[in-house]
Formats: C-alpha cells, sequence, structure tokens
C-alpha cells in the first residue's frame, strides 16, 4: 500500500504535519505518517519498507530530494525549502545553530519563546495568530526537550549547513506544492526544480507563507491528494 511520508526536520517535530495528515486520510483515503527528520538514513530506511511518497517540507527538502532520487521513492512531494545552494544567511545561520554555542539558547523555555517572538516563527507567518505560544510549543519543543534531542538537532544543523546542493536527476513523479508569500524561501525557487526532474508539476497555495502545513493544511493536503489520483502509476498504489 503506497503511504504519504511527511518529513520534517528541525526545528520542526512530526507534529507539524497533524492536521494535514488528518485531512489526507479523511479526505482522500491516503495512508499517511509522519517522520521527524533527524538522520537521512531514515528515509532509505522508509522507502525500503514499501512504496512510499516522500513529502519534505523546509529543512528536509535536500533530503527528500535525494532519497527520491536514490531511494526508489514512488513519488516526491517538497514545500518552501531550499533548493540548490541555500542563501548564505542561511547556511550561517546553520552552523551557528550546529556549534557548541547554540546549546544554551536552545534550552526549550528560551527555544520556543524566541519562536513564539516577533522576531521568530511569528515573522514567518501571514495570521499572527497561529503561531501562538501553545502551537509553537506542540510543534518545535519536541526537537529540544531532552538532551539527547538537541544534540540530534545541532547535529543536523551541521550536516545542513554541509550539504552539497547537487542533486541526481529524479525520475520519479515529483510535485512542488509552494506557499505563495513566503519571504524566506520564495516561490521562484520552483524553477530551480525543473533541471533536477523528468516529471515536475507544480500548485501555489495561495497566501501560504513557511509555515503553511500549519496555516493553511487543508490546502496542501488536497493538492497532494488529487496530485497523486491524477498519476495512475500513483493512484494503483494505494
Amino acid at each position: 500500500m503506497l503511504t504519504m511520508v511527511l518529513v520534517a526536520a528541525p526545528p520542526f517535530s512530526a507534529a507539524l504535519w497533524a492536521d494535514v495528515n488528518r485531512r489526507l486520510s479523511d479526505a482522500h483515503g491516503l495512508a499517511s505518517e509522519s517522520l521527524a527528520l533527524t538522520d537521512a538514513s531514515l528515509l532509505t530506511e522508509r522507502v525500503s519498507r514499501g512504496p512510499a511518497v516522500l513529502v519534505g517540507h523546509g529543512l528536509a527538502v535536500p533530503w527528500v530530494l535525494r532519497a527520491g532520487a536514490g531511494a526508489g521513492a514512488a513519488g516526491v512531494v517538497v514545500t518552501n525549502g531550499p533548493i540548490g545552494a541555500a542563501p548564505s544567511g542561511l547556511r550561517i545561520a546553520l552552523r551557528v545553530a550546529g556549534s557548541p554555542l547554540a546549546r544554551p539558547l536552545m534550552r526549550p523555555a528560551i527555544w520556543t519563546r524566541w519562536l513564539a517572538s516577533s522576531i521568530g516563527l511569528r515573522r514567518a507567518v501571514v495570521n499572527p495568530y497561529v503561531m501562538d505560544r501553545d502551537t509553537t510549543v506542540a510543534v518545535c519543543a519536541p526537537a529540544v526537550r531532552a538532551s539527547t534531542d538537541r544534540a540530534a538537532s545541532r547535529a543536523f544543523y551541521r550536516e545542513q549547513a554541509r550539504i552539497s546542493p547537487d542533486v541526481e536527476r529524479i525520475t520519479a513523479p515529483v510535485l512542488a506544492a509552494w506557499g505563495d508569500e513566503d519571504p524566506l524561501f520564495p516561490a521562484g525557487l520552483i524553477d530551480r526544480l525543473y533541471p533536477l526532474c523528468d516529471r515536475l508539476e507544480h500548485t501555489r497555495i495561495p497566501g501560504g507563507r513557511l509555515l503553511h502545513p500549519i496555516e493553511r493544511p487543508w490546502a496542501l493536503a488536497d493538492a497532494i491528494g488529487m496530485w497523486v489520483a491524477a498519476h495512475k502509476q500513483l493512484a494503483s498504489l494505494t
């Protein structure tokens, strides 16, 4: 059975996908599961267990593209994350976040308070009421809740800062479902996908910014569900 594997990466936990998960199941009859990515081998292992469409958001996008090319995923969906070389400012931020200097800053109380502030994740959404403190804690705190989680997050940031922008060509169907008002990862990045994909389609989530999986989960889930239904190769596996 085809499974939609919804992949989140630090600073987000698998809770990022809660509403998308429910919508895919209830409205589209698709099996889905969420995965918090701290080790790229998790994607290869998951694909080896059965047909899967890898759905990546944010910093998970480069890893999902690589796994889609090399691990034999049935399909790939990417949404609002870095494609190709990350902006220099982001690479610097990732190096800082992955350094020992970041340990005090990644304490849960400090981390979630910053992310909930007007200079944190609140700047990455359209509706300021979506990212209240409770939502921020639910989505981000698991990545820093325990010392082992904080260490895994820092290791992920270090690896993300070093990742090569080169990706093998992807022969599986690819969907770019992009929030079209994201100031960090603008919709123009979709153009970078065309040289990487044999079969690329794209749809824009109107008014969506970085966190449209939380702000507009039904719009994203419906875009994914309709894309799966339109591909006989994928629909036959459901």
